[in-house]
């Protein structure tokens, strides 16, 4: 290189000594001439109240929030070489997800005023690649969220949890919230006025259902009715799935899900508890159930009949987080509920993350997110909007 390039601090160092320029002394300036000086002040007549200036002009801060909670889907780790997608459209960075959810943690630890409370994590932890050694991927990902000093999780759990563990290993690991395995959805309340609905997406599904065996045969025969691809050689992974299916059908593919009918009911009850108690909800699950901010190939099987249930108790749910989508989305429905799918780390680039934090509000919930975000424009079923900072509340 040159010397300029080879040593830099030398045009600094000649700065430095250069002599400093001489200043003159200049003649004192003469006063203005009286018609420029301002007259006085004429006094107050009598009786007239003097100019009050207010001690504070500026409005009162607004509250802090009521709680605080951590946001992040679709970590997908494996100690896994970078490599590409089904499609081979996308490196998928299975090392990466892992750095990117201790920055998130360590981030979520940094908040003050308040604290983070909790963090919710939206499915799909691990990626099925991560198989031939689950249980060093387990621990990888138990050690991490343990440095979370809350040290209090949900997760929604995804198709990959179900390709490399059970319900059993599932709920006696990263799934503790849950009243059991065979019921891995469940209700809390982060803060007075609120309540959360975490789901379970896969209750009904050739992966992980909730009653086993038959459950699964039962999902299999309907997906094969539904999808004329679909065969018993082809449903476990393998060929063209999507090959002319149109539209919402679309949705019906293996790696897909519903909720039981138990679930359903326990969710139209849980949603009138909370509407007759005036709480706000949110409700958490790995799969999105409106067509706009997602594609078809990512919806839940009976996303009509959810989205029926939601829309029957009035200004009661305000948002409905998914995961599933790596692009991520966001639509608002005609009942004015906020759908939101977080992009997935998997596939940021290098030195990208995408992470967030939510503030409970008593009359909103507000978004503060970090690295990746969605972008707004067409999907193949609507128009993704913009991603929002705040979700106002419906009906206020």
């Amino acid at each position: 290189g040159t010397m300029r390039h080879a040593r830099p601090w030398v045009a600094a160092v000649a700065i430095a000594m250069a002599p400093l320029p001489t200043i003159g002394l200049q003649p004192r300036p003469s006063p203005p001439p009286a018609s420029v000086i301002p007259p006085p002040m004429p006094p107050l007549a009598k009786g007239s109240a003097p100019l009050v200036v207010p001690d504070d002009p500026l409005p009162p801060p607004p509250p802090p929030p009521l709680a605080r909670f951590g946001l992040i889907a679709d970590v997908q780790y494996a100690n896994h070489d970078d490599a590409k997608n089904m499609v081979g459209n996308r490196v998928r960075r299975y090392r990466n997800s892992l750095q990117t959810l201790y920055c998130a943690v360590n981030h979520w630890n940094m908040l003050e005023e308040p604290r983070t409370t909790f963090a919710i994590e939206l499915g799909d932890m691990f990626d099925i690649k991560c198989k031939p050694h689950r249980w060093d991927a387990m621990t990888d990902i138990t050690t991490c969220m343990d440095n979370l000093e809350c040290n209090s999780w949900h997760i929604s759990p995804g198709n990959h949890e179900y390709y490399s563990f059970n319900r059993v290993e599932l709920h006696s690991s990263v799934l503790k919230n849950a009243p059991s395995p065979y019921q891995l959805y469940y209700d809390f309340v982060p803060a007075p006025g609120w309540r959360f609905l975490v789901l379970d997406g896969y209750d009904v599904s050739t992966i992980g259902a909730s009653d086993g065996e038959v459950g699964i045969q039962k999902a299999k025969a309907m997906l094969m009715s539904q999808n004329w691809n679909l065969n018993e050689k082809n449903i476990g992974g393998g060929g063209n799935w999507l090959n002319g299916v149109m539209g919402d059908k679309r949705r019906f593919l293996p790696y897909n899900g519903a909720l039981g009918k138990k679930q359903l009911s326990w969710l139209r009850d849980t949603l009138r508890a909370a509407e007759a108690a005036d709480e706000k909800v949110a409700v958490f699950c790995h799969l999105p159930v409106y067509p706009p901010c997602t594609n078809f190939n990512n919806l839940m099987f009976n996303f009509k009949e959810v989205q029926a249930i939601l829309a029957d108790t009035t200004d009661t749910v305000v948002a409905w987080f998914a995961g599933h989508d790596h692009d991520g989305g966001y639509a608002r429905d005609r009942n004015g509920i906020h759908h939101c799918v977080p992009c997935s780390p998997l596939e940021t680039k290098p030195g990208e993350v995408s992470f967030g934090y939510v503030d409970i509000h008593e009359d909103k919930l507000t978004m503060h997110w970090t690295g990746k975000a969605p972008e707004h424009g067409d999907s193949d079923t609507g128009h993704k909007e913009r991603w929002p900072t705040e979700l106002e509340l419906v009906g206020f």
